[in-house]
């Protein structure tokens, strides 16, 4: 849940890490989806419906975070705050933004695989930054949480499962699956550590947070 915000410094340096989150995880889905190698599984559950309904790939975003969004209202809506709604609005359009001017098809295994890789580097970055607004989680971490404290199952096991079912259903509707997947899974959780380590360091909000806790 986010912490309270005091003074218009930390409020400006919150919104600053949400909007670079938002801009990195966009950029994050951008490789992902020009690498041709597969996505990370709530991606393929994106690219799946876009699929499906025949829509670009920020807009599947867009109408599933929107219908998610609406529906934690009532589920959870003490998890909601002003980094859900950024998040849940903002990051559909800034894809479909980005495939339009900066779409790109590398050639060859290396390239591919670059461009996987970036994608998750990308998005361990963005993670880390809109993590350390705390301004509120996204639709989907929220949907994670809310279901995670329905069972006794630790966190990383359930994450588990939560990431399965949506790799699932989403090459069920035929979502982009592959190496970029796998690398995704693997690679997703340390990138984001290892960026929230780096961020904590330079952050002001960090030296302000133990400022007031002394």
């Amino acid at each position: 849940m986010a912490r309270p915000v005091k003074g218009k410094a930390e409020l400006a340096a919150r919104f600053g890490f949400l909007t670079l989150g938002i801009a990195a995880l966009g950029m994050g889905d951008l490789f992902f989806s020009c690498s041709g190698m597969g996505m990370d599984p709530v991606l393929v559950f994106y690219s799946g419906v876009a699929a499906v309904l025949r829509i670009r790939l920020g807009s599947a975003t867009l109408l599933i975070s929107v219908l998610l969004l609406t529906v934690l209202l009532f589920l959870c809506r003490s998890r909601i705050g002003i980094g859900t709604a950024a998040v849940s609005l903002g990051l559909g359009p800034l894809v479909n933004l980005y495939l339009e001017f900066f779409s790109f098809s590398p050639s060859g295994w290396p390239g591919k695989i670059l461009s996987a890789l970036l994608a998750v580097l990308f998005y361990g970055l963005g993670m880390a930054l809109y993590l350390h607004a705390d301004l509120g989680e996204g639709p989907i971490d929220i949907l994670l949480l809310f279901l995670l404290e329905k069972t006794s199952l630790p966190l990383p096991l359930f994450k588990v499962f939560f990431d399965a079912f949506f790799l699932a259903a989403g090459w069920l509707l035929g979502g982009a699956v592959g190496i970029g997947t796998i690398m995704a899974v693997l690679l997703s959780g340390p990138a984001i550590g290892m960026f929230q380590k780096g961020i904590e360091r330079l952050s002001p909000l960090s030296k302000w947070q133990k400022e007031a806790s002394r």
